[in-house]
Order: C-alpha cells, then sequence, then structure tokens
C-alpha cells in the first residue's frame, strides 16, 4: 500500500492531503488580505502621484503580484531629475 507520510490513502490510488481545512482558510483569507491591502496602497500612491489607477484595476485582478513592479516603475517615471525632485545640495 502507498501510504506518505501527512497524507491519507483512499484505496482508489488518491491521496488527500494533509493540510487540514482551516490552515487553506487561513492561507486564502490572508493571501485576500494581503490583495486588498496592495490595491488599497496603489490607489493611494496613484492619488498622491496624479495617476489614474482605475487603469492597474484589470493587470492587478488577472497577476496582482507581478503587476506591482511595473505599477511602482510607473509611478517613479518621469520624477528622477524632474521638477519635483530633490536636488543634492551638498559641497561634492
Amino acid at each position: 500500500m502507498n501510504y506518505v507520510k501527512g497524507s491519507a490513502w483512499t484505496g482508489a490510488g488518491i491521496t488527500v492531503s494533509g493540510l487540514k481545512i482551516h490552515t487553506t482558510r487561513w492561507m486564502a483569507m490572508n493571501y485576500i488580505g494581503l490583495l486588498v491591502w496592495i490595491f488599497i496602497w496603489m490607489f493611494d500612491q496613484a492619488r498622491v502621484r496624479g495617476k489614474n489607477v482605475l487603469l492597474w484595476l484589470l493587470p492587478f485582478a488577472l497577476a496582482p503580484l507581478p503587476t506591482l513592479m511595473p505599477f511602482i516603475l510607473f509611478l517613479q517615471k518621469g520624477e528622477v531629475g524632474g521638477s519635483n525632485s530633490i536636488t543634492c545640495r551638498c559641497p561634492c
């Protein structure tokens, strides 16, 4: 009989996960909470910088975490060396 530690043998050649259902629920709730927090942060950052966050809603819904890096780079585009950037005042 093929028995893997942490799994339950069903007899039909199928093993059931050893994760308890409450562990899976907590993982899903934490991931959903992270996504909500990231979207609120994205909305706030776009609002502060005067950008439109609604353009990023569809990519965020399809692939939340990979969308985060292009969004951050998009927000920072134009800030380096622009009129709003902080200039170095040290005697270099």
